[in-house]
């Protein structure tokens, strides 16, 4: 995915107007462990979730893994998760390569490549429901701050 060079307008206030304009569902269901591998850095009494993303009409679908910290009491909602999948894809979008996301969070270059990767599937799982600008809507255009 490319970086667009004039980002769209702010378009909605909130992650509920992009979800129902775009007509997504968010299935999250609790689960005991992340099966991708990352949870290393989770502490104990975290939570995990697994999340079906869903838009209707369209055979596409995405699945990711949300995990809170022990801290966190409430359950994640959708505008939490969506929120999560927008600057991760802010990331994908505006780094080209698992070194340059190295370079800026001081990571290791293993786990670097490990990240990125994650990353450019969800973006692949995501463009099979939502076109590139709809993506970068996302990423860009929701005026709403967690």
């Amino acid at each position: 995915m490319s970086l667009r060079r004039n980002p769209p307008d702010i378009r909605y206030e909130t992650y509920d107007e992009f979800i129902d304009d775009k007509g997504l569902v968010l299935t999250i269901r609790p689960i005991a462990m992340r099966p991708d591998g990352d949870l290393a850095e989770w502490r104990r009494g975290s939570r995990h979730y697994e999340v079906l993303i869903r838009r209707q009409g369209s055979p596409g679908r995405a699945t990711i893994y949300y995990s809170q910290g022990p801290g966190v009491r409430s359950e994640p909602s959708p505008t939490d998760i969506l929120n999560a999948v927008a600057l991760d894809m802010s990331s994908y979008i505006n780094f080209q390569s698992a070194d340059d996301l190295a370079m800026e969070y001081a990571m290791e270059p293993r786990e670097a490549s490990r990240v990125y990767k994650a990353l450019a599937k969800t973006s692949r799982q995501l463009s099979t429901m939502l076109d590139e600008d709809e993506i970068e809507e996302l990423v860009y255009s929701i005026a709403e701050e967690l």
